[in-house]
C-alpha cells in the first residue's frame, strides 16, 4: 500500500512517515495541498494522512478536490486543534477518521487501517450490489435475447433491436446503423423503431477519427450529457459490425442502469446481427447462377421490393441498370462456343470489379442483366457504368476478337425516374433505345480520343450526325455562346444540390469570362466546375472552380467548348472560332463520352463517388 502524507511543518510529516513505514507501506511527503493533487491524479496512493490546517489550500479544500477526483479514496484528518466546524465539514466531504495531534504511532495506524478497511467494505458492497442488480437485469432480458438470436432477417433485425432495447431502458424510440457483411462501408441507418424524429436521425453515422473504428465506437455504450439518448455498440468477434440509439425516454433521464442493461442487449444484439448477415450470405450464394455468378431474378426482385420499401420509409434513393449484349446471338454463330462463355464472364467480371458489397447483380436471360445499386442516384449510377464498361472495352481479349460484343446499358434512378420496379425498369429501357439511337453509336465513334471527336462532330455533313432537337450543327455566335453560359449558372444556382460536372474550354480563362461572373462566389454547389485555357489568369476563386491551364494546347487557339453532365441534364457544344460554326447536342450518351474522353486526355478527375 502507498500513503500520501500532507502536512505544512515538516517535523510531523517525518513523524508520520516513520509511523507508517513501520508498517512495511510506502510513505510518500509533500508540504502543500497542491503538491499532493498534482501528485495523486498520477495514481498509485491508495491512503491520504493530511493536516487540516495549512497555509493556501488548506485540508479540507484538499479533502474535497481528492472526492471530486476519486469519491473512494481513504482519508485520514490530522489538525491541532479540537474544532468541532472543521470536524463536521470533514465528516460532510467523506473523511474517513479524524484524529486531534498529539497523535502516537499505534492511534495512527489503526486509523489508516480502518480507513483503508471501511473503502475496501464500501467497494465490495457496491460490487456485490451492482452484480446482484446485473444479475436481475440479465435475467429479465434473457428471453427478449433469445428471441433476437432467433431472427435470421436482417431487415426485420434491424426494427426489432433498437425496439427491444427502447422498451427495456423505457425510451420511447431508437435507430439502428450498420454497414452490412462489409466492415470497410460506412455504416448507414438501417432500421427505427418507435417515437423518431427521422429529421434528426443522421442518414450516415459519421465515424471520422484516427482512432481504429473499434476502439472508438466502443466508447459509445454510455448516455449523452444530460440523459437525452443512450448509445449502444453492437460488437461481434471483437469487431464492431452496428450502433443503436435510443432516444426520449418516458420517465428521468437515461442513466448508469440503462447503461449497463443495454450492453447487455447489446451483446446479444451484435450476435444476433453477425448470424442474420452471415444467413443472407449463404442464401445469396445459393441463388447464384454458377457460371457467372449472378443472382438469379425470383432473388432480385425480391430484394428490389425490399429496397424500394426502405427507400420509401427512410427517404433514400438508389438506382436500377439494365445491362445487354445484343448481339450475343451473331456471337455465339461467328466465334468458338468457349469464346463466347469467356466474354460472357469477362462482362460479369469487369462489372463485379466495381460493385460494393451491397450491390446485387442478377441474370435476367442469356443476354441480359439487372444491377441494382443502393444508395446511388443517377449521376451515380453513371459514372458506374462508366467504369465497368471501361475496363471490358479495352481489355485485350474484346479487341482481339473479329465480332466484338455490343454491349448496352441504361440506368434508371428511384424516385426521380420512377416510384416501382416496373416503372424504373421501363426508364432503363427507353435509355438504352437513347443510346442505341446515338451519334455516339450510329457513327462508331467508340475509339475516338476527345479532339477526334471534336474533329468528326463540327467536319462530318449534318445529315450523318443529326439535324433533330438532340443535336445539329450551325452558326454559334459569340452572344448565343454567353447566353448558354448565363442559362447554365442560372441552372447552377438553381441546383445546388445537383451532383454534376462542367468543362469549358477556351484559349483564354480570366474573372471576365460570363460564367465565372454568373456564379455566385460565396455559394459552393455540387456540381464541380473546371475550366481549361491554355492562358489562366488570377482572380478565379470560387469554392466549384477548378482552374487547368494546358500551355502546349494548341487546339484551343481555334476551339472552344463547355460540357454540362448531371442527374437532371445533359448539354454540350463545341464551336470553331474561325469560322463561328458549331455542333451541340443534348444526347446523353454523346455527351457522356465527350466528358469520359476529355478525362482521359487531361487526367482530370475521373468519377465522383457513388
Amino acid at each position: 500500500m502507498r500513503v500520501m502524507i500532507v502536512d505544512d511543518e515538516r517535523f510531523f510529516r517525518d513523524l508520520y512517515a516513520d509511523h507508517l513505514a513501520d508498517t512495511g507501506w510506502a510513505v510518500e511527503t509533500y508540504a502543500t495541498a497542491e503538491e499532493a493533487i498534482a501528485r495523486y491524479e498520477q495514481g498509485g496512493i491508495d491512503l491520504v494522512v493530511t493536516d487540516l490546517v495549512m497555509p493556501g489550500t488548506d485540508g479540507l479544500a484538499l479533502v474535497a478536490a481528492l472526492r471530486d477526483r476519486d469519491p473512494d479514496v481513504p482519508i485520514v484528518v490530522v489538525t491541532q486543534r479540537e474544532d468541532v466546524r472543521s470536524a463536521v465539514e470533514a465528516l460532510r466531504l467523506g473523511v474517513n477518521e479524524y484524529l486531534v495531534k498529539p497523535v502516537d504511532r499505534e492511534m495512527l495506524i489503526l486509523a489508516a487501517e480502518r480507513a483503508f478497511e471501511q473503502t475496501g467494505l464500501a467497494r465490495a458492497h457496491r460490487k456485490l450490489e451492482a452484480e446482484h442488480l446485473e444479475h436481475l437485469r440479465s435475467e429479465a432480458v434473457y428471453l427478449g435475447c433469445l428471441q433476437l438470436l432467433s431472427i435470421l432477417d436482417t431487415e426485420r433485425l434491424c426494427t426489432e433491436i433498437p425496439s427491444a432495447l427502447a422498451g427495456l431502458t423505457g425510451g420511447q424510440g431508437g435507430a439502428l446503423w450498420h454497414g452490412g457483411a462489409d466492415e470497410r462501408r460506412p455504416f448507414r441507418l438501417q432500421g427505427f423503431s418507435g417515437v423518431v424524429d427521422e429529421r434528426s436521425v443522421p442518414e450516415v453515422l459519421d465515424l471520422s477519427s484516427d482512432a481504429p473504428r473499434d476502439r472508438r465506437l466502443l466508447q459509445l455504450a454510455t448516455y449523452t450529457e444530460g440523459g437525452a439518448a443512450l448509445w449502444v455498440p453492437l460488437v461481434s468477434e471483437g469487431r464492431l459490425i452496428g450502433v443503436v440509439m435510443v432516444a426520449d425516454k418516458l420517465s428521468g433521464a437515461f442513466d448508469e442502469q440503462d447503461t449497463s442493461l443495454a450492453r447487455t442487449v447489446g451483446d446479444f444484439a451484435g450476435t444476433a446481427l453477425r448470424n442474420a448477415l452471415r444467413v443472407g450470405q449463404l442464401q445469396r450464394a445459393g441463388l447464384r447462377d454458377r457460371e457467372t455468378a449472378a443472382y438469379n431474378i425470383t432473388y432480385f426482385i425480391d430484394y428490389a421490393g425490399k429496397e424500394i420499401y426502405k427507400a420509401r420509409r427512410y427517404g433514400r434513393i438508389f438506382s436500377l441498370v439494365a445491362i445487354q449484349v445484343e448481339n450475343l446471338a451473331v456471337m455465339k454463330r461467328a466465334l468458338p462456343a468457349e469464346t463466347t462463355r469467356t466474354v460472357h464472364r469477362a462482362l460479369i467480371a469487369a462489372v463485379q470489379k466495381v460493385v460494393r458489397d451491397s450491390d446485387i447483380l442478377a441474370k435476367v436471360t442469356e443476354d441480359t442483366f439487372y444491377l441494382l445499386l443502393p444508395e446511388t442516384d443517377y449521376f451515380g449510377a453513371l459514372m458506374f457504368m462508366r467504369r465497368a464498361m471501361a475496363g471490358f472495352d479495352r481489355s485485350e481479349l474484346i479487341r482481339s476478337l473479329s465480332v466484338p460484343p455490343s454491349v448496352v446499358a441504361g440506368a434508371a434512378s428511384y424516385p426521380k425516374d420512377g416510384q416501382d420496379f416496373d416503372e424504373l425498369l421501363e426508364c432503363c429501357r427507353a435509355r438504352q433505345e437513347e443510346v442505341r439511337a446515338s451519334p455516339y453509336r450510329r457513327l462508331h465513334l467508340q475509339e475516338h480520343d476527345f479532339w477526334e471527336l471534336v474533329d468528326t462532330l463540327l467536319t462530318t455533313p449534318a445529315e450523318a450526325v443529326g439535324t433533330g432537337p438532340a443535336g445539329r450543327r450551325g452558326h454559334l455566335p459569340l452572344g448565343l455562346v454567353e447566353s448558354v453560359q448565363r442559362e447554365i449558372a442560372s441552372e447552377l444556382q438553381r441546383r445546388p444540390e445537383a451532383r454534376g460536372l462542367l468543362y469549358f474550354g477556351t484559349r483564354r480563362i480570366d474573372a471576365s469570362l460570363t460564367l465565372l461572373r454568373e456564379l455566385n462566389p460565396a455559394r459552393e454547389g455540387a456540381t464541380r466546375v473546371y475550366l481549361l485555357g491554355q492562358e489562366v489568369r488570377a482572380g478565379l476563386d470560387h469554392p466549384s472552380v477548378t482552374a487547368v491551364q494546358l500551355p502546349a494546347e494548341r487546339r484551343l487557339e481555334r476551339y472552344s467548348f463547355l460540357i454540362y453532365l448531371t442527374e437532371h441534364a445533359a448539354y454540350a457544344w463545341l464551336r470553331d472560332e474561325e469560322s463561328e460554326q458549331a455542333y451541340h447536342s443534348s444526347d446523353s450518351p454523346l455527351v457522356e463520352a465527350l466528358v469520359a474522353r476529355l478525362q482521359e486526355a487531361y487526367d482530370l478527375q475521373r468519377h465522383l463517388s457513388t
